[in-house]
Parts: structure tokens; C-alpha cells; sequence
């Protein structure tokens, strides 16, 4: 069995490291900025207006991920507390499908935030994937349908936890 609080708190890692990454671009890309010279050499010279709004840009990507972060301990220690028990899947949902043309499983944590990236056996996806949006709601048993890379494919939930 799966510990799915090990592989939240990989995705909560992994959440701040990229909040990080965020703050020194937006450091970087400010400092870029002021080392240009305030007069403009021609016309067309926009360096430092770029690299201004590049620097904001990075600020606001950072804030977002900092709410993302926030929520995300939240639903963490929740889980902590009280373990996802559902045979729906949901956010939170450990849920094993398989691809019904080829008979290959795959297991998907959905999660609130940071989605996107295989951790061990397990693919954490947001319920903006369409694999999430597709299988949510889903029981045991049940079958759904998904487009993936624009090709729809049909699948069977063959476990929720």
C-alpha cells in the first residue's frame, strides 16, 4: 500500500521549490532591469521595460504559488488528521485506472495544487488534467472516457483509496 501523505509532501516540496525558483528569476530579472541604462540608446531600445515587466510578472507567479503552498499544507494536515476514506474518486483520491485498449494500469493522486509529475508508481495530477476531470466522481467498476493528446481513450477505475 501506497503512503499517500509521503507523496503530498514530495508535491508540497517540490510546490516550494518552485516558489523559489520563482522569487530568485523575479531577483534576477530586476537586477537585469536596473543594470540597464535609463536613457535609451534608440527607439527600439526597451531592455529595461522588459526586463521590468518581467520582473513583475515573476513577482505575481510567485504570489500565486505561495497561495498554492498555503492551501496545500492546509489539505495536507487535514490529511494527516483524517486520512482520505472514499470510494469516490475526489481530490485526495489515490485511484488505480486502466487504459481498456491496451490493459495497462496506472495510479493518479489528485491533488489541489502542483500536479504534473510521476512520483515513484504514482502521477499526481490537478483536477485540471483532463485524466482528473474525466475520472472524477467515478467509482470502482466504472468506466469513463478521456481525450489525451487529442485522441479519446476509454478507461475502468480498478481501485479508489
Amino acid at each position: 500500500m501506497v503512503d499517500k501523505i509521503n507523496v503530498l509532501t514530495a508535491v508540497l516540496a517540490d510546490l516550494r521549490k518552485m516558489a523559489a525558483m520563482a522569487e530568485i528569476a523575479g531577483k534576477d530579472a530586476q537586477h537585469e532591469a536596473n543594470q540597464q541604462s535609463s536613457a535609451m540608446q534608440s527607439r527600439y531600445d526597451t531592455f529595461r521595460e522588459e526586463g521590468q515587466y518581467l520582473a513583475g510578472a515573476q513577482k505575481v507567479r510567485k504570489l500565486g504559488l505561495d497561495a498554492q503552498i498555503a492551501d496545500f499544507e492546509v489539505f495536507l494536515a487535514e490529511c494527516q488528521e483524517n486520512p482520505v476514506v472514499t470510494d469516490v474518486v475526489r481530490v485526495g483520491s489515490l485511484a488505480t485506472i486502466m487504459d481498456d485498449s491496451s490493459d495497462e494500469e496506472s495510479c493518479y493522486l489528485l491533488v489541489p495544487a502542483g500536479g504534473g509529475k510521476k512520483y515513484s508508481d504514482i502521477i499526481a495530477v490537478t483536477y485540471e488534467a483532463p485524466i482528473a476531470q474525466a475520472m472524477f466522481g467515478k467509482r470502482e467498476g466504472e468506466g469513463f472516457v478521456a481525450t489525451i493528446k487529442g485522441r479519446e481513450r476509454h478507461f475502468t477505475v480498478m481501485q479508489v483509496s
